[in-house]
């Protein structure tokens, strides 16, 4: 193509700039998530900022770290940028680590996610989860969250902990928190108390717990949350739901749709029920499945 207008390419040989999918090849595996996104990050009158993702990306010298670009008002740009050049891009996010594939879907819906967490004229607060990362334990997973992306520029480099606001943990190996399994978004911003804003946060990892069960994570007003936060420790968030033997797969429904969804099934004046799947479960039955209704979710804690 000659005739456009900007054209944007990825820093290096493989950054495959544009695509999300770190780890499989197979059509069918590939993420419905899109790895461009228009948005609004800065109050403009409409949407004419861009979020790109390259899961391939070599980041900071480090092999498929992957990278997240922010680059506001598109519509003002002409062009050949390259992503080598600062000047191409207003942010660049970088992963923290060798494979850590920053940007990518996994086939669990989108993992790049903007909202307004701390009650701002406009969304400008990005949740990254990152199924692959490695800190205390092998693919434990991690979700990042930064927030006032609008102000910031240049690199941010996820491999300082200096450069994030939060980052929450997997609780054990293979645990790969926001992997929902071709299973939907594995990670959603939701209100579920009533708040002005919504600034809770529903998380599914499914290798979590003793049998790799799975689990979904409820965590509430994480706009306040800063630091590194293991969600080994239970007062790093506010329920926990389990699943109920090995491999259960909590929170998956095997491609056919998001594992666990917000719904208001009793009338309250906000939703705060959840429907939560759970396709491999031996609920009375070697992999009979499971659906399971939780309500009033907003009341709960711990562990269940």
């Amino acid at each position: 193509l000659t005739n456009f207008d900007v054209r944007w390419s990825g820093s290096r040989a493989s950054d495959n700039l544009g695509r999300n999918n770190l780890i499989s090849t197979n059509e069918l595996d590939e993420p419905t998530a899109p790895s461009v996104q228009l948005v609004n990050v800065d109050g403009n009158a409409f949407a004419n900022d861009l979020l790109i993702s390259a899961s391939f990306a070599d980041s900071g010298g480090r092999l498929n770290a992957g990278a997240v670009y922010l680059i506001k008002d598109v519509n003002t740009l002409s062009g050949v940028k390259d992503m080598n050049v600062m000047t191409s891009f207003n942010v660049a996010v970088y992963g923290s680590a060798a494979s850590d594939g920053l940007g990518a879907s996994f086939s669990s819906g989108q993992t790049v996610v903007l909202g307004n967490l701390d009650g701002n004229s406009v969304p400008n607060d990005l949740l990254f989860s990152v199924p692959n990362t490695d800190f205390t334990f092998a693919t434990q997973g991690s979700l990042y969250l930064l927030k006032d992306v609008n102000t910031l520029s240049g690199i941010v480099d996820f491999n300082s902990t200096s450069q994030f606001n939060a980052r929450w943990d997997g609780e054990n190996a293979s645990a790969s928190l926001g992997w929902s399994s071709d299973s939907g978004n594995g990670v959603e911003i939701v209100k579920i108390d009533d708040n002005a804003v919504a600034n809770d946060v529903l998380v599914i990892s499914t290798g979590a717990g003793a049998l790799f069960n799975g689990k979904v994570y409820l965590i509430k007003d994480i706009n306040s949350a800063s630091g590194i936060l293991p969600l080994t420790t239970s007062t790093n968030y506010s329920v926990a739901w389990v699943g109920g033997s090995i491999l259960d797969g909590l929170g998956t429904t095997a491609l056919a749709g998001d594992g666990v969804q917000l719904v208001n099934a009793d009338g309250n004046a906000y939703a705060n029920d959840l429907i939560i799947s759970a396709t491999s479960a031996d609920a009375g039955a070697a992999d009979n499945g499971a659906v399971y209704l939780v309500m009033d979710v907003d009341k709960k804690s711990g562990s269940n």
